[in-house]
């Protein structure tokens, strides 16, 4: 059974330990499962679907600049990039980013996860990784690519005060390709939600490596002679670093407009924890009230009814007695009520 299971859990116990050496994982009790599945399990799902479709992104961001290239020079197959920018576009510029958020990234506490088991149930549907939200990528990363590869072409003719003309399609290539490294990675700052002062660093290495890869093969016939000292012309004029602002604004605004959208009137589960978590950890309502905010009153939603026959320790009620005949009314951990009569009674 756990050999033809998807994956295979295995507990230690007095029958031995055959159970374990068949399966992935291991677990000493039972009691760690719930932790193995609704924290590792889903956290792993969400962030290997959300990988997977962020590399499809990317790669198709990068390569349909260059077909819209090809569109403008006759369908020769000129290609637009320098090589340098296209054997290290993966490797260095946009691997790390995405990398450290399927490592660490929790889309939402681990307390709300274990509160609310149903927030597996993505993972049983296969909700994450459906046909539409994949494709719907690979049209963002299309129309992104439109964007990314026109506009500098337009930008840079007659770009030169020297001149009034460009002397190669190196400086649109250039253009084209910070803008996209620079949308690829701003583009984790509409998913990802939590952020370390590692993946800032990860974030701007992506773009420092580029600029430090460019410079040197700038210097350098033997790595690109198409390339030789367009890099540091380009970078001194104001037409570059205008183009790659505006490509940069206009796709941001698109995809805060988008995120907006999607929370404001199609929230789901995770969006809706999300913002109260959000609201505890700034304190909304003036003088710390949301850090007090009652659990019950922001979790009515998703609670389960607690068990009305749960029997409290003695040492965990808590007692008020109001007069000779009232009844002690004590609260358990689940938000269960329990009363007996006072003993003075």
């Amino acid at each position: 059974m756990i050999s033809t299971a998807h994956v295979g859990v295995g507990i230690y116990g007095v029958e031995g330990i055959q159970a374990v050496n068949a399966s992935d994982y291991s677990i000493s009790q039972f009691k760690y499962l719930q932790i193995l599945l609704l924290k590792h399990g889903r956290y792993n799902y969400q962030r290997t679907s959300t990988m997977i479709s962020f590399i499809f992104y990317k790669s198709i961001l990068n390569s349909f600049t260059m077909f819209w290239f090809i569109c403008f020079c006759g369908i020769s197959g000129q290609k637009i990039y320098t090589e340098v920018s296209i054997q290290f576009y993966d490797i260095a510029f946009t691997s790390a980013p995405i990398l450290f958020y399927a490592s660490y990234d929790k889309d939402v506490d681990v307390d709300d996860v274990l509160k609310h088991p149903t927030l597996y149930t993505s993972g049983i549907k296969n909700e994450n990784f459906t046909i539409r939200k994949f494709w719907g990528w690979i049209l963002d990363a299309i129309v992104e690519s439109v964007l990314c590869s026109i506009l500098p072409i337009y930008f840079m003719t007659n770009y030169s005060y020297k001149t009034g003309t460009i002397s190669s399609y190196m400086e649109t290539s250039s253009v084209c390709c910070t803008a996209i490294i620079v949308t690829v990675n701003l583009k984790m700052l509409t998913f990802q939600r939590e952020w370390y002062s590692v993946s800032i660093i990860f974030l701007l290495l992506g773009q420092l490596w580029w600029f430090i890869l460019a410079s040197v093969a700038n210097m350098d016939t033997t790595i690109d002679y198409e390339f030789y000292g367009v890099w540091i012309e380009v970078i001194n004029s104001g037409t570059f670093w205008l183009c790659v602002l505006l490509i940069i604004t206009i796709l941001g605004i698109k995809n805060l407009i988008y995120s907006s959208f999607k929370r404001l009137y199609f929230p789901d589960q995770i969006a809706i924890l999300q913002e109260i978590s959000a609201s505890k950890a700034s304190g909304v309502g003036g003088g710390g009230e949301g850090q007090r905010m009652d659990n019950s009153s922001t979790q009515n939603h998703y609670e389960t009814v607690p068990n009305p026959y749960k029997v409290i320790p003695k040492a965990n009620t808590t007692a008020t007695t109001h007069s000779h005949d009232d009844a002690v009314v004590s609260h358990d951990g689940d938000g269960a009520m329990h009363s007996s009569m006072d003993d003075n009674a």
